[in-house]
């Protein structure tokens, strides 16, 4: 089930600080972006082949199985396969002039090495860019996001290989003929540089990471590079009006300190992103990645044929943005963030999301106006959002809201910086949200952490925007018989009773089952596996993922939970476990709650899929808060 939010793209939404979208011009590409392995399902009807994502039910965080597995969300994703005109008519009424999708390679080649493609697949692209056009919305295609055929990851450690380009070059020559006449804007991979980083996902090598020399994943990566030169050429030659870009992972690197040392850190770190750029851009390694591979024992087998074919360079750089990191030179100081597969040193300065994730719009406009300085190339944002938990609201005339002014802020000022480069003359071309449909995670797998602008409820159930649990406690907090029923187990014998069990390591095996039930991400807690029921429940969560506040005009909660708001009055009521109160009726004295009129109370409520421990404050004056 389906429920499009209130955002409407660049005709009737504000997006920036001075309340106006004239710094766009009339041609900007706005829109919203998904990947097929994320979204399409469909894993194995009409002839599909296998992915390499069809193995990893746990995302990038987690190991792969043998052979898809029922827990993988992402084997039904949310059914864009056989849903994808209903979820474009709700993108056509959004205003996207742009779509940027990706093409499944192995719905096209099922093994990848095949010579002819599937039908099947092939139909259903077509089938989907009609839909597309039928809008007025341009289809911006990457050809591989990702999903790289499982069996050329079995057969030939995936991009290790050499023959990889070969099958490449016929996928690509494949889909440019079909589509020449329905798609013009195309990305060769998707955010080419994570390979460093995550060579099974983004490269399709089943050789663990840890057994990989630097000189093997940039083999690695030359051999990607040398391929999406191939399809620059081969696009180009079938059709001369395809506009064909790179895809970079961008997180722009900032000293942690002013020292000299961590400004060239933050440089060098810099560089690894940057090298793929220019590649792309400029058409051969840049001096700096000849003196790494120098300095580091790193001889590339590059042939002559390569360094021709690297000289057909991209039309256009598209990037993903949703984080800026630190670097330091003094490894004492070195610790890796949770949040981007790039990793880095989490900055102080900035708050981050549920998943880790630094939130810094300013961080925008400083790399776009440094990939605009450094290429003078058009640039295309293709990838930008905030990653939540969503909760829906029904309301009595039927219709839905999802309440996420937390996300409306985060896209306003990450668009108000990106207009702000724009009126420096930085020449960006489009602006894509990520996903606009709410989609399986690709770093943890899950449905929860979602990204508008589209809520989708996977199960199809239209709930009154509460849990079981909330339904459950409604109705014994609201019936005389209920509330009798449960007073004996309020007795301090049976929380003494149930707390010794939950202490035990037999009480442990009911932790997976609540973990997966409410999609917690224990990535970010110190432990992820527990004696017991208890040590699980009051779990310690890592210091980087709660920086506190110390804005005296900020509230600090003492724990995370769901927060209702109200001002307190005479006659004001609020609602407290499904019972209604005045002030006077909580506090029971009318002369103490005469102090708190004109005031506001806050209720911090836990559920399920809390964070429960707490925090305190040290003392009645000092601001200084610690975590238990």
């Amino acid at each position: 089930m389906r429920w499009r939010t209130d955002i409407i793209l660049a005709r009737d939404y504000d997006f920036g600080e001075r309340g106006d979208v004239d710094m766009f011009p009339e041609h900007f590409l706005w829109g919203g972006a998904v990947s097929a392995n994320q979204c399409e399902g469909a894993f194995d009807e009409e002839g599909k082949g296998i992915s390499i994502q069809d193995v990893l039910p746990k995302g990038l965080k987690g190991g792969m199985t043998e052979e898809p597995v029922k827990e993988n969300l992402k084997l039904k994703g949310i059914d864009f396969y056989h849903r994808y005109k209903e979820d474009l008519k709700m993108m056509a009424e959004m205003g996207f002039k742009v779509f940027r999708t990706s093409i499944a390679w192995s719905r096209i080649f099922p093994r990848g090495d095949e010579e002819k493609p599937n039908q099947k697949g092939i139909e259903f692209y077509h089938n989907l860019f009609a839909e597309c056009r039928k809008y007025g919305i341009e289809p911006l295609v990457t050809l591989s996001h990702y999903e790289t055929p499982l069996y050329l990851a079995e057969k030939y450690d995936g991009w290790r290989s050499r023959k990889m380009i070969d099958f490449y070059k016929t996928y690509v020559k494949a889909v440019f003929e079909e589509y020449k006449d329905e798609v013009k804007y195309w990305l060769t991979f998707n955010e080419i540089n994570s390979i460093l980083e995550s060579p099974f996902m983004s490269g399709a090598i089943m050789t663990p990471k840890d057994e990989l020399t630097e000189e093997q994943l940039y083999q690695a990566a030359h051999h990607e590079l040398t391929a999406s030169a191939w399809a620059v050429k081969i696009g180009h030659k079938i059709n001369p009006d395809f506009k064909i870009g790179c895809m970079i992972l961008s997180v722009p690197v900032y000293p942690l300190t002013p020292e000299p040392d961590d400004v060239l850190a933050a440089k060098e770190q810099e560089h690894k992103s940057l090298m793929f750029a220019d590649v792309h851009v400029r058409g051969k390694y840049p001096g700096y990645a000849l003196r790494y591979f120098r300095e580091h024992g790193i001889s590339l087998e590059i042939e002559e044929a390569d360094r021709e074919v690297l000289k057909e360079t991209v039309d256009f750089i598209s990037l993903s943005y949703y984080m800026s990191a630190c670097a330091t030179a003094h490894s004492e100081k070195m610790r890796r963030g949770e949040g981007n597969i790039l990793g880095g040193v989490p900055n102080p300065m900035l708050k981050s999301s549920e998943w880790g994730w630094q939130i810094d719009p300013k961080g925008l406009r400083y790399v776009l106006e440094i990939y605009w300085e450094r290429y003078q190339k058009p640039l295309f944002v293709v990838e930008n959002g905030l990653g939540a938990k969503d909760y829906p609201i029904h309301k009595e005339d039927g219709s839905v809201e999802i309440a996420d002014d937390y996300r409306i802020e985060y896209l306003r000022k990450h668009i108000a910086e990106m207009e702000k480069a724009i009126e420096n003359g930085v020449d960006v071309m489009g602006y894509t949200v990520w996903g606009c449909i709410d989609l399986v995670s690709a770093s943890t797998a899950q449905m929860s952490k979602r990204y508008g602008m589209i809520y989708v409820d996977r199960n199809g159930n239209r709930t009154k925007g509460t849990t079981g649990q909330d339904r459950l406690l409604k109705f014994i907090y609201t019936h005389t018989a209920t509330r009798l029923l449960i007073r004996p187990f309020l007795s301090p014998w049976v929380s003494k009773l149930g707390g010794t069990f939950l202490s035990t390591r037999l009480s442990a095996v009911a932790i997976r089952p609540f973990v997966e039930k409410n999609q917690i991400n224990l990535s970010q807690y110190e432990k992820q596996e527990f004696a017991s029921y208890n040590e699980f429940f009051t779990r310690k969560i890592k210091a980087e993922e709660r920086p506190v506040e110390m804005d005296e005009e900020v509230l600090i909660s003492p724990c995370d939970g769901k927060v209702s708001v109200y001002p307190i009055c005479e006659k004001g009521k609020f609602e407290i476990k499904h019972t209604a109160y005045t002030a006077e009726q909580l506090l029971q004295d009318a002369h103490l709650a005469k102090h708190y009129y004109g005031g506001w109370i806050y209720i911090l409520r836990l559920t399920v899929d809390d964070y429960h421990r707490y925090c305190y404050v040290a003392d009645g004056k000092s601001r200084m808060v610690y975590t238990c």
